[in-house]
């Protein structure tokens, strides 16, 4: 019988190896936290809907809701290249000056040599931007922060030094402006462009061996370094898809705008790390992705049109979309934390 009982008695009780479980109390209340942050920003989109839908009768129509596309699709791309920098966690702040640069110098070009000319110069300002950014983070070990801002410094002179610095449209094919402005079964291209980006990127990143390269290196430099992976050269990568994809979101602005503005893809910036970083707090623990940036480009996008359509004056709106970029920074930081811990 003792020794019955002392063998009951030990199995009841935890042994050194075995933590003894939380309460449930702290376990359910852990589980609530962290399925609120997940599907927090989903469950804020669908309250934004019937909001907006609520206070506005045209909201809800489908001409509306094929404008918040188009208005945002720009805003998609470069938010997509940005994604991939990310996930390395390194900030490209020139994407704003590239968008701009890229869409200057097709417009330009354009004028001289062709709408298919200048647009493949626009492309080509992005690549030898993201390549330069890439090589001086990875070679010269320059913080990417001061790299990039310096680099969108150097194309701010660039731009204003340029033809003067003016506006370009005088001149243009018309065939410049067909791409950002023509339809496919009603729809703008430049959607169906974003959803082609949105979708290579995500291929790119979940399933092949440069994506996994990227998230490791994103995860831990040095256990990706001492595994065999070539950081500097994930990294160059990274800058270069950047670079690429803000100077096609530039020239696609300036394919709709039918010019090349010299300020013209500078609100970009901002917007795209919003996007990201919402993205960041949605499905994943703080993890760039792609499906979670194109949630955060679509809660902006229907943000901006739904206050737009409410009356909400301008300076507003501005504040609305700064307080959301810190909410989202913010958030994104503690569903990080929360999975480390």
């Amino acid at each position: 019988m003792d020794q019955v009982a002392y063998i009951a008695s030990s199995e009841s009780s935890p042994t050194p190896n075995q933590p003894e479980p939380e309460p449930e109390g702290i376990t359910r209340g852990y589980s609530l936290v962290h399925l609120a942050g997940r599907f927090g920003t989903l469950i804020g989109l669908a309250v934004m809907l019937v909001y907006f839908s609520v206070r506005s009768d045209v909201f809800l129509t489908q001409q509306n809701l094929l404008n918040i596309l188009s208005a945002t699709a720009l805003l998609g791309i470069a938010a997509a290249g940005l994604t991939v920098t990310l996930v390395l966690f390194e900030f490209d702040l020139s994407i704003g000056w590239v968008a701009t640069a890229a869409g200057v110098f097709a417009a330009g070009i354009a004028v001289d040599h062709g709408t298919l000319v200048g647009f493949g110069a626009g492309i080509a300002t992005g690549l030898v931007v993201g390549l330069v950014n890439g090589l001086v983070v990875t070679r010269l070990n320059v913080h990417a922060l001061i790299a990039t801002l310096a680099m969108g410094t150097i194309l701010q002179g660039l731009i204003f030094g340029y033809r003067g610095g003016a506006q370009i449209s005088g001149g243009l094919p018309s065939s410049f402006s067909s791409i950002g402005r023509n339809e496919l079964v009603g729809v703008r291209m430049t959607v169906w462009i974003m959803l082609v980006v949105m979708l290579l990127l995500w291929a790119l990143l979940r399933h092949t061996p440069l994506g996994r390269r990227m998230y490791a290196v994103g995860g831990n430099a040095t256990a990706a370094r001492l595994s065999g992976i070539n950081i500097r050269r994930t990294r160059v990568i990274a800058f270069a898809t950047s670079g690429v994809l803000a100077s096609l979101a530039g020239v696609l602005l300036a394919s709709n705008l039918n010019a090349g503005n010299p300020t013209a893809g500078l609100g970009l910036l901002l917007e795209a790390f919003t996007a990201c970083f919402i993205g960041a707090a949605t499905l994943r623990d703080g993890e760039f992705h792609i499906p979670g940036t194109l949630i955060g480009v679509l809660i902006l996008g229907v943000l901006a049109n739904g206050l737009v359509l409410t009356g909400v004056p301008a300076s507003w709106q501005t504040i609305i979309r700064g307080i959301v970029l810190i909410t989202a920074v913010a958030f994104s930081g503690l569903m990080r934390r929360s999975a480390e811990s």
